[in-house]
């Protein structure tokens, strides 16, 4: 039984690594909410995170447009009308990059090749002195003030 085990673990080996891949778009176009690389002015909301992931062989910039996609939606639902200090994890600055991974497992007599990207973005969101498109009621009492406001536009 020994002799069958070590005959496996000599058969087996892994060997993995991992490759850094610019996405190339700007950040610009993404008009629901400005997107800066540095601090903004404004109240701090926190941290909020995107990430879209795939096999190696996915378009790295769509899914690092996935990515920027699920930030601002992050950042929205915290209220934010700007996000800042983007930063990509796979290289920890602004410049949109995705990982690709890859490795070989050889498990005799399979071979097992897990390939796989991710595409991690996190940023700060703020809540700037501009103002919001539309900022819905949550009360009753803001409801009856922004029909009055609403109906005020008619008029």
């Amino acid at each position: 039984m020994k002799s069958v085990i070590s005959l496996l673990v000599i058969l087996s080996f892994a060997v993995s690594a991992c490759s850094t891949h610019r996405a190339y778009f700007e950040y610009s176009e993404f008009s629901e909410m400005p997107l800066k690389t540095e601090v903004l002015s404004g109240s701090n909301l926190g941290m909020v995170k995107g990430e879209d992931g795939g096999a190696i062989w996915d378009n790295c910039t769509e899914k690092a447009r996935g990515s920027v996609r699920e930030l601002i939606s992050v950042a929205k639902a915290k209220g934010a009308t700007a996000i800042g200090e983007i930063k990509w994890s796979a290289n920890n600055d602004s410049v949109p990059t995705c990982k690709k991974g890859w490795g070989y497992l050889v498990l005799w007599p399979f071979i097992l090749t897990p390939l796989f990207m991710s595409t991690q973005v996190t940023g700060v969101a703020y809540k700037t002195g501009g103002k919001a498109l539309l900022d819905l009621p949550t009360t009753p009492e803001e409801e009856e003030a922004f029909i009055a406001y609403v109906t005020s536009l008619k008029n």
